[in-house]
């Protein structure tokens, strides 16, 4: 990291890599198990469709550290080669012109890292995809539905709010049926639970 590759400071990107595979694997391009350090760089150019949308990096798995850095800030890191993370970057996304992504990924085979994915091969590095997410300012995180035997349908989930104020949360399915209930949010995640048939 001292030679600064994620600031565009080092002409050291000098393979190409198809992603999303592991590095050991032939498909990647690359086809070498090798436990060590890989950089990724990337530029991209995209608009979110709708107008003040919040914009997302998703991935979906590294193996096993990584670092992930847009336009030269240092977005956060993640350990764990099997799960997904993601990081809010619409504070340094221009979407009038190219935006650079950086990862720095580490694989060293420690004992204590997870191993699996047997008859895969070794995983190392981005080996599922990466993508770019718009989302609206207030979007529903997860949600959790239970359905019960006398057609009652609970929901529990949480809300992630841009700002404090009242909103509407509701929820439409197939058969006209829906359900719509006041909520007032404060800034950041919200809990929500609601029952109804």
């Amino acid at each position: 990291m001292d030679e600064k590759w994620f600031a565009g400071k080092c002409g050291g990107f000098d393979r190409e890599i198809t992603v999303p595979f592991s590095w050991a694997s032939p498909l990647s391009g690359i086809g070498e198990d090798k436990k060590g350090v890989a950089w990724y760089r990337r530029t991209v150019a995209w608009q979110p469709g709708e107008k003040d949308s919040r914009v997302f990096l998703v991935f979906g798995a590294v193996d096993y550290r990584c670092d992930i850095w847009v336009n030269g800030v240092h977005m956060g890191n993640h350990a764990g080669g099997y799960s997904p993370f993601e990081f809010e970057v619409t504070h340094l996304w221009d979407s009038q012109s190219e935006n650079e992504i950086v990862v720095r990924a580490e694989d060293w085979d420690h004992a204590y890292q997870t191993r699996g994915k047997q008859g895969y091969g070794e995983i190392r590095g981005i080996w599922q995809p990466v993508w770019l997410e718009a989302r609206p300012k207030n979007y529903i995180a997860n949600a959790r539905f239970v359905t019960h035997m006398d057609g009652r349908i609970e929901v529990a989930g949480k809300v992630h709010a841009s700002s404090t104020g009242a909103s509407n949360l509701k929820l439409i399915f197939q058969e006209n049926i829906m359900c719509s209930v006041p909520f007032s949010l404060v800034e950041g995640l919200n809990d929500f639970s609601l029952s109804f048939t």
